[in-house]
């Protein structure tokens, strides 16, 4: 494959020196597209409309002189490497031209094919290695950025407490910082995907938020590329209008409102922990002048890894809460109950079953109760089950109840008062006894269904 001609930019204001140039690069046959400015404006108008891989510059021109002509132009084009041809022989003009941020100088009255060939190709492979070193400080500072953007991700997940702050935590980690509006969708575990936090710099004038009134149109189509995300398991990059433009179904509304937004950008990754699916999230850029790649694709799925995580173990301490309240109050029920899993083994025995039947808790806990409980079926069949049908049904789990002496009252086996409030003091102005607290019907079915959909 032929090599790309290199494009040099020869400014100057001689056209004989011009002729010179053009003359000794055809001479070598030399890989080089020369053009031609005649004056600093005509430089800037031509750097605005092409870039070139080098500047062969006179510094005594018509509207610029001296070591300001190398300063401005370096200033306009940074990356520009620069080569001095002049004729003048004050050295320390060209030194100080150097330091301004030329690469070489070449005297004009050296000029010569040899060395005018030797000095361009030496420049341009000095700017390739000062690109190269360039492009490889600014990787570096980017990772060291994520990188401690990262840890300061797992420091304030770490000290997020509880799930819905936890949700709040990594929405705010990410606007401003990598997107300017985000939000989260969390699959449940009935199959329900249930709209989280949500955070905007800017509140957007677009009803792409899950916080906030619009037509629909918009959360719509976000919400399709959420549940393909957890359907595929792998992230969706929408650049620009692309997020419209891929969902043949959207109608021409919404083409015209990311259009007025000015969408730059758009991320949908999942959550999932473990080949477990927890939901997904959704990164958006409107007209912060900022676009998402590849990199912040990554980028987004390392912040997505650590969120799972917390999200994760705050969702799992946050039941082992409710668990921990359900089984103290079903430990305080009067009536007895007992919880069967799907192959009839006994996982619950709460205290008023023991008091009802003479069985301790440790002779039957983790046995069939067909074994475990003399004339069992007798015994199931004198006993109650909630109304209602639980939700542990789908898990396999049979709950039953035995009516007690305190008919569905909770008693506080410890000494002291349960943690179920007491009830507001009747109008007779008697308060009713702390330590036994009637719970209504509703109450007491809400109980044994938690229970028995979390316990084991």
């Amino acid at each position: 494959m032929e090599a790309r001609a290199s494009s040099i930019l020869h400014v100057e204001d001689n056209p004989g020196d011009i002729r010179l140039v053009q003359e000794l690069l055809a001479e070598a046959q030399a890989p080089f597209e020369i053009s031609c400015a005649d004056r600093l404006e005509t430089t800037f108008d031509l750097l605005s409309r092409e870039d070139f891989d080098l500047l062969l510059l006179d510094l005594q021109l018509p509207d610029s002189r001296g070591v300001s002509t190398v300063e401005t132009i370096h200033s306009q084009a940074p990356g520009t490497p620069i080569v001095l041809l002049t004729g003048s022989g004050d050295e320390s003009l060209v030194e100080a031209a150097l330091s301004a941020g030329a690469l070489d100088y070449l005297p004009k009255r050296d000029l010569e094919t040899n060395l005018l060939l030797r000095v361009l190709t030496h420049a341009l492979e000095r700017a390739a290695l000062i690109a190269e070193e360039r492009e490889a400080r600014f990787e570096a500072q980017a990772s060291n950025a994520r990188l401690a953007f990262l840890r300061e991700v797992d420091l304030r997940l770490l000290h997020a407490s509880g799930y819905e702050s936890t949700l709040e935590a990594v929405v705010q980690l990410l606007v401003p910082r990598l997107a300017d509006w985000c939000g989260i969708d969390i699959f449940e575990p009935e199959g329900v995907v249930r709209s989280g936090a949500a955070a905007h710099g800017e509140r957007p004038r677009w009803s792409l938020t899950l916080d906030g009134p619009g037509d629909g149109t918009t959360e719509d189509a976000r919400l399709r590329g959420v549940l393909s995300v957890l359907r595929t398991g792998r992230s969706q990059l929408y650049p620009g209008s692309a997020l419209a433009a891929s969902d043949p179904l959207l109608d021409s509304r919404l083409h015209r409102l990311l259009d007025d937004v000015g969408l730059s950008s758009a991320i949908v990754t999942p959550l999932e922990l473990r080949g477990r699916q927890l939901g997904a999230m959704t990164l958006v850029l409107t007209k912060s002048g900022r676009w998402y790649g590849e990199e912040e694709v990554t980028l987004a799925e390392d912040f997505a890894r650590r969120s799972s995580l917390a999200i994760d173990s705050a969702r799992t301490a946050d039941e082992i809460a409710e668990l921990r309240h359900a089984k103290h109050a079903v430990d305080a029920l009067s009536d007895g109950v007992v919880v069967l899993d799907g192959a009839g083994v006994i996982r619950l025995w709460n205290p008023a079953a023991e008091a009802i039947t003479g069985l301790t808790a440790e002779s039957v806990l983790s046995r069939r109760a067909d074994r475990a409980i003399p004339d069992w079926e007798a015994f199931a069949a004198s006993a109650t089950s909630p109304a209602s049908p639980l939700a542990a049904g789908s898990c396999g789990r049979t709950v039953l109840t035995f009516p007690g002496p305190g008919n569905g009252q909770l008693v506080d086996r410890s000494g002291s008062a349960p943690t179920v409030e007491a009830p507001e003091p009747r109008d007779s102005g008697t308060v009713a006894d702390p330590h036994v607290l009637t719970m209504d019907e509703e109450s007491r079915k809400r109980v044994l269904e938690k229970w028995s959909s979390r316990s084991k």
